[in-house]
């Protein structure tokens, strides 16, 4: 004698509890491994960019501010300088050479360049993202194989 035995909609129960449990997953193994994912991200665009062969690269300083935007938006900033040596003779690289590095921890991750000067770059890069500015946080500045990290 059946009571009460309705199986429907079971199936679809455990299938979104076995994706809340996948997402948690994902979401943790992210955290976890952010800044290694971020310093091979870097590494990949600098060298489809031309650089980090030649050159050793040394970053003297990297900041980042905030303003908030319309629509609770939030826009990023950030400033680096980079100094850049040939590897070879120790000389400043040529005026001009490009460098590129990638910053991420504030809810997106930005993509700065500049060129050298006297051995040295300024790197700038700036975007917006679509949460409230953060009035504190953790940055990481990837530049080849240097990195920095900047708190506020």
């Amino acid at each position: 004698m059946k009571l009460f035995k309705q199986e429907q909609g079971q199936g679809l129960v455990e299938y979104s509890l076995l994706l809340v449990l996948v997402a948690v997953v994902v979401v943790g193994a992210l955290l976890l491994l952010g800044p290694q994912i971020n310093q091979i991200y870097g590494r990949v665009i600098t060298g489809l960019l031309g650089g980090g062969t030649q050159y050793a690269y040394t970053i003297n300083s990297f900041t980042v501010s905030n303003e908030p935007k319309a629509g609770g938006r939030c826009k990023y900033k950030i400033t680096a300088s980079v100094t850049v040596k040939d590897k070879a003779s120790g000389l400043n690289a040529p005026d001009g050479t490009s460098v590129s590095g990638s910053a991420s921890g504030y809810g997106t991750t930005l993509l700065a360049s500049g060129t050298t000067s006297s051995g040295t770059a300024t790197l700038k890069g700036d975007g917006t993202v679509n949460n409230a500015c953060l009035d504190h946080g953790t940055a990481t500045l990837v530049v080849v194989d240097q990195t920095r990290t900047y708190t506020w």
